[in-house]
């Protein structure tokens, strides 16, 4: 599944651009340069995705304006010159499980006379 998800550049014209995702907070990078940044920010979210599929988290939709606007607001008062880009990524697959159980007749949709 593909998703786009926000990524706020702030730093924008110094020495260092920190890249930060308002849906998933602890993601972080930084880079020097803009393409840097865009870089950085494209393989940073892949890997925090890979960790969060492993671990079972649940995945974000991706989109979360208020805390975007939250986000940019801190940014701008600290003085931060700001870009938003929108970073499209693969959503890893989780591995699959096989599990055992037994459920009614009616969940699953049996009929005797199929089997």
């Amino acid at each position: 599944m593909f998703r786009y998800y926000h990524a706020v550049m702030a730093g924008v014209g110094t020495d260092q651009i920190d890249v930060v995702f308002p849906d998933f907070p602890c993601c972080v990078t930084v880079a020097k340069t803009l393409e840097e940044a865009h870089c950085r920010a494209a393989e940073v979210l892949a890997f925090h995705l890979q960790s969060m599929v492993d671990e079972g988290d649940p995945i974000p939709d991706g989109g979360d304006e208020r805390a975007l606007l939250e986000l940019v607001k801190e940014c701008e008062e600290e003085g931060y010159h700001l870009v938003i880009a929108s970073v499209g990524i693969e959503i890893p697959e989780g591995e699959a499980k096989d599990i055992n159980d037994i459920l009614p007749k009616e969940v699953i949709g049996y009929e005797e006379d199929a089997f």
